[in-house]
């Protein structure tokens, strides 16, 4: 993972080496980023390093193409107007979403990998320290295809579309829970322990992602 992807400005230079030294002024908070994907050993948490550009940046050690002790490093750069993933101080991944905090890829299509000589990987991200999704839905197109609520420890996905319809939950922090296929116009989701979870139907229109709170 030694090619060159980016040109780094002179400014996005100096702040990786901050990252990678430690230099910067910590952020007392809890909030974290947990990367996992095909390419990614275990789950490797990204916490607050400091500020950039107005922004909190996120750095974490783990393993990823099997490689141990690699840098991650989580940030936004005002120049570049983009938040940077980068590995060992290398960006690539890229999103140019003018966010508060990075986005989370569940919600889809934000980050854009750049060509990695290890080769490709769909990595995962998510935690608190993420944007995630805010309204009860995200859609793409005005039809809502399905309702999602939960009431009594319950979640009802009511199915608007004919056709099958497969739905995944996800917890909060991103781990999958359970997934299935229906073709019933309405499926209870029971066992679910309090908490925060992602839905996320795929039906013959389009696929739509729900946050769910189970009291």
């Amino acid at each position: 993972m030694k090619n060159k992807i980016f040109t780094i400005h002179s400014k996005l230079a100096a702040f990786v080496s901050l990252l990678l030294i430690g230099t910067l002024n910590t952020v007392m908070a809890d909030n974290t980023v947990e990367i996992t994907g095909g390419c990614v050993n275990g789950t490797v948490a990204l916490t607050e390093a400091g500020m950039n550009d107005g922004k909190v940046a996120y750095t974490g050690v783990g393993s990823i193409f099997s490689v141990p002790d690699t840098q991650f490093a989580i940030w936004w750069d005002a120049t570049e107007s983009k938040w940077f993933f980068a590995l060992d101080g290398q960006p690539y991944w890229y999103s140019s979403d003018n966010t508060t905090l990075p986005n989370s890829t569940l919600l889809s299509g934000n980050w854009t990998q750049s060509e990695l000589s290890a080769g490709t990987c769909d990595v995962v991200i998510q935690g608190t320290g993420t944007n995630m999704p805010s309204t009860t839905a995200l859609k793409s197109t005005d039809e809502e295809n399905a309702a999602v609520y939960s009431k009594d420890k319950i979640v009802y996905v009511q199915i608007l579309a004919a056709g099958e319809t497969t739905i995944s939950v996800y917890s909060f922090s991103g781990s999958k829970i359970k997934q299935l296929q229906t073709s019933s116009r309405e499926t209870q989701i029971t066992g679910l322990e309090k908490g925060t979870y992602i839905f996320k139907v795929y039906s013959v229109k389009e696929t739509e992602t729900y946050k769910v709170l189970v009291e």
